[in-house]
């Protein structure tokens, strides 16, 4: 949790000495157009994943956005700023996803296993598969009996779908605000200049 409340801090810290240093890594003043901005987002949150569903279309959509939006001087800038925000998309959508599921995970494994049949005892004692279960792994031994084995595996299971179906439902939100963002995002002016900015 420290980590999540002190990335947008850094992210803010390097904004701002950005915009006080004589050549900038990252131009801040590239965000003044809203349709790069708007085409940054759009990338980090197709690779967020449903497993980067339509990526054909949104990249070269949010390729034009973001590279056809910058000046001239800045289309490498520019060219860069879309590559991070497809690997922060990437890495920042596996971590997240993850972590839903395995939280989910967590929070349904014991009630699914003993709906399913598992005594209450043993159960709790199958807490430790959580990561297991989260990887879509029962936590299934030769030396149960074959009700056993066929109760674990049914309640693990069960667990895993709930863990992927948070998933799935927040990708769907973020997919929904990608297309909305793109529905009503500006669109990019006639042309562009070696000094536009």
């Amino acid at each position: 949790m420290g980590s999540f409340a002190a990335g947008p801090l850094l992210l803010a810290l390097f904004g701002w000495y950005e915009t006080r240093v004589r050549h900038p890594l990252l131009p801040m003043r590239l965000f003044r157009g809203p349709a790069l901005t708007v085409g940054t987002v759009g990338t980090a949150i197709n690779f967020f994943v449903l497993l980067g569903l339509g990526v054909g279309m949104v990249m070269s959509a949010c390729s034009d956005a973001i590279v056809g939006n910058a000046p001239v001087r800045d289309g490498g800038v520019a060219s860069g700023l879309q590559s991070t925000a497809l690997q922060i998309g990437g890495a920042l959508g596996t971590s997240v996803l993850v972590s839903l599921i395995s939280g989910r995970v967590g929070a349904t494994l014991v009630g699914e296993l003993t709906g399913a049949g598992v005594p209450a005892a043993a159960a709790h004692g199958m807490r430790e598969a959580e990561d297991a279960v989260a990887m879509g792994v029962g936590p299934v031994t030769g030396h149960m009996s074959a009700p056993l084995r066929a109760a674990v595996a049914e309640g693990s299971g069960n667990a895993f779908m709930n863990g992927v179906r948070t998933a799935v439902l927040v990708t769907a939100v973020l997919c929904a605000v990608g297309a909305l963002l793109a529905a009503v995002g500006p669109r990019r002016g006639p042309g562009r200049g070696a000094d536009e900015g």
